[in-house]
């Protein structure tokens, strides 16, 4: 399988340097016509290379088809013969007032693993829903997907109305049915939208086809979709890309995923937690006083402090634990169930480590949403769970309602990619067992156990005497002599050692 195909198709000529980012990823049912819905729009808009369209031409001619305006996208000859999309395309354009990067990610299930890592840097996503055969259970795992890796910023494109004369009680039906779905998801859409890609209507300008519909285009939704806030919180949070030696300085490179830092600043290097200043900033290759989230930054420290790749620039002002477990929502994909014990590869940011499952809990069906086991021993391709992972080396991750970038996961194994998912807790209060599941004593099941155990030792205790003396009466007597003075000597010594503070360790406060 080919790399991810990007083209860029810059607007007017015009440079991107202070437009603001969105990147949306494009999801739903393989037939529903996400990339003719790309390809038309870019058509339309006059992005289209008139070679590439004179291309497009010939090869629907060859293969006696109408013109499609999704093989714009296709990146192999393979994949147009077959008319479907393997890849995950990103398409980079320019609109009055933005730099979009449109992530068209495929519908086969087999092909999931490439929706994941293209959705995992979407902060918006569009749904595509066929108008005559409505949602399938492949429109809810994509929207279960996106769901659990929190991107909530969903526009619902209803599209082929032209299968259903441009009806509006059709879309309104379909309408009500997403909506509805959404809504167990805890989602309302920011908008839902009727139009026909191959027939152009409704793409770069309302449809005089639908005079019932007063929602905008596609290309104008593009223009009023909510810039959304990379992260609730102002905390810095710059994960490490790359290291840089330019002129003499050791640059270090990232997108700043929350908060801003400025010249000056005093910042820790996570998981390692050295502390140092920062004496430059830079982005967009000049020096600037500061930045903020989502710009792409270079930063200078006054120490020659080692940091790599993965590891994440925070204020020292505001520091915080790496974690060695956590606990996350996870959709599995992978035909090989994933078990307790078993051990992946965790990817959160620019960072990974190797994670063991140490408990499943709350097992659920994708596409129903049905809890279909509590503390189960596995999870099976298309089910999600809630996972408590056990770290090999410490990861510097955040919950993801507070830090969306440094608290969301991809999940691999032997180098593929198998799920993904967002992190619900960086701390547990629980231990784990040999056997990798997490267990509490309490103070009931604790008092029980010295209570039978001291029952048995008297009964043995008993039969000794009784063997050695035969003496019944004797043994019952010594019995209950070794009972009191045992009790009375173990509460003394109970009572001792909760007074001492030798060898404690604070608790580990659980992060709600």
């Amino acid at each position: 399988m080919s790399e991810a195909t990007t083209y860029s198709v810059p607007k007017g000529q015009t440079s991107s340097v202070g437009k603001p980012p969105l990147n949306i990823v494009i999801v739903g049912h393989v037939d529903h016509g996400k990339s003719t819905l790309i390809g038309r729009m870019l058509y339309e808009s006059g992005e289209i290379p008139e070679q590439r369209i004179k291309t497009v031409k010939e090869t629907c001619k060859k293969q006696g088809k109408p013109f499609e305006y999704a093989f714009f996208l296709d990146a192999l000859e393979e994949e147009q013969s077959q008319n479907i999309t393997i890849d995950t395309i990103r398409i980079n354009f320019e609109t009055e007032s933005r730099a979009v990067c449109i992530i068209d990610a495929p519908g086969h299930r087999e092909f999931l693993k490439n929706m994941i890592s293209g959705a995992a840097n979407a902060s918006t996503a569009v749904l595509i829903v066929d108008a005559d055969e409505g949602i399938k259970e492949q429109t809810k795992g994509h929207a279960n997907i996106l769901a659990h890796l929190g991107i909530h910023n969903i526009v619902v494109a209803i599209n082929k109305m032209d299968l259903v004369n441009y009806n509006e009680k059709r879309y309104k039906e379909v309408k009500k049915d997403i909506e509805d779905y959404l809504g167990t998801l805890e989602i309302k859409p920011l908008a839902v939208i009727p139009l026909s890609a191959r027939e152009g209507e409704n793409i770069i300008k309302k449809s005089g086809k639908m005079p019932w519909n007063s929602s905008p285009s596609f290309l104008e939704i593009l223009e009023l979709v909510p810039l959304p806030e990379k992260s609730k919180s102002r905390k810095l949070r710059m994960p490490v890309q790359d290291v840089f030696n330019i002129g003499g300085e050791r640059i270090y490179m990232g997108q700043l995923a929350s908060g801003k830092v400025k010249s000056g600043d005093r910042v820790c290097i996570q998981p390692s937690g050295r502390v140092t200043n920062v004496v430059k900033v830079y982005h967009a290759n000049k020096e600037v006083e500061s930045t903020t989230i989502g710009q792409a930054t270079g930063l200078v420290f006054s120490d020659k402090i080692f940091a790599d790749r993965g590891n994440v620039i925070t204020l020292d002002s505001e520091k915080a634990e790496p974690s060695k477990r956590i606990v996350s929502s996870v959709f599995w994909f992978d035909k090989e169930s994933l078990k307790v014990n078993h051990q992946v590869t965790m990817k959160v940011s620019t960072s990974n480590t190797i994670a063991r499952v140490l408990e499943i809990k709350n097992k659920l069906n994708s596409n129903t949403l049905d809890v279909v086991e509590k503390n189960s021993d596995h999870i099976n391709e298309g089910e999600t769970a809630e996972i408590l992972f056990g770290l090999e080396s410490p990861l510097f991750v955040d919950d993801h309602s507070e830090i969306s970038d440094t608290g969301r996961l991809i999940l691999q194994r032997n180098a593929k990619i198998v799920g993904g998912g967002i992190v619900k807790m960086t701390s547990i209060k629980s231990v784990p067992t040999q056997t990798g599941q997490v267990k509490i004593e309490s103070h009931k099941r604790s008092i029980t156990k010295a209570v039978t155990w001291r029952i048995i030792a008297v009964i043995i205790t008993m039969i000794v005497t009784k063997l050695v003396t035969d003496n019944t009466n004797f043994a019952l007597k010594i019995g209950l002599l070794d009972t009191v003075i045992k009790i009375f000597i173990y509460y003394v010594h109970e009572r001792t050692w909760d007074s001492l503070h030798y060898g404690r360790k604070p608790q580990e406060k659980i992060k709600n």
